[in-house]
């Protein structure tokens, strides 16, 4: 006795299994949706996500592309710092970041290149954005400058960086006239 009546398929009984959870079903997607959504935003609103936007900025089309990444200060400073060294603000080195360092709405990120050391710092406007660039030594030689100072004040700079050769020229100076 084969009642055919009584039978269903699989598909039949995925659809009654559908018909009957379709709210807890949709409830769980629109879950799984936001809560997507918002690893995204949380993602891109971190101190290492500017890193990986600056890391991906390589000309100044780039800088336009990725400008929501950059304070005003901040673009003016990269676009600087790429017209110095012929587009790429970086040199080929890998640079290797230490923990974000955050204080309000202020962070700084140690990094080191090569021989250099910097501290990148971001600003929070809502999210983080790229601000500058404190200089603190390269190739042995102890600098103390952010860059945007160094942009606004070249003289000023060359100044600070040669002060000690300048003023032992002149005292040598000054020393062989009196003799």
């Amino acid at each position: 006795m084969n009642d055919t009546s009584a039978q269903t398929t699989w598909p039949q009984t995925l659809r009654s299994q559908i018909q009957r959870f379709w709210k807890p079903i949709l409830f769980t997607a629109c879950i799984l949706i936001c809560v997507f959504f918002a690893y995204q935003y949380h993602h891109r609103s971190t101190p290492k996500y500017v890193l990986e936007v600056m890391d991906r900025v390589n000309t100044p089309d780039d800088v336009q592309r990725y400008s929501t990444y950059f304070t005003p200060q901040g673009r003016d400073v990269l676009l600087w710092l790429m017209q110095k060294n012929g587009d790429s603000p970086s040199s080929g080195n890998k640079m290797s970041y230490s923990e974000p360092i955050i204080n309000g709405d202020v962070c700084d990120i140690p990094a080191k290149c090569a021989s250099t050391v910097l501290t990148i710092r971001l600003r929070r406007n809502g999210h983080w954005q790229f601000d500058d660039v404190y200089y603190a030594s390269g190739h042995d030689r102890k600098i103390g400058l952010w860059i945007s100072y160094v942009k606004d004040h070249p003289v000023l700079t060359y100044l600070k960086l040669n002060w000690r050769d300048l003023a032992g020229a002149f005292l040598s100076g000054v020393g062989a006239a009196a003799k």
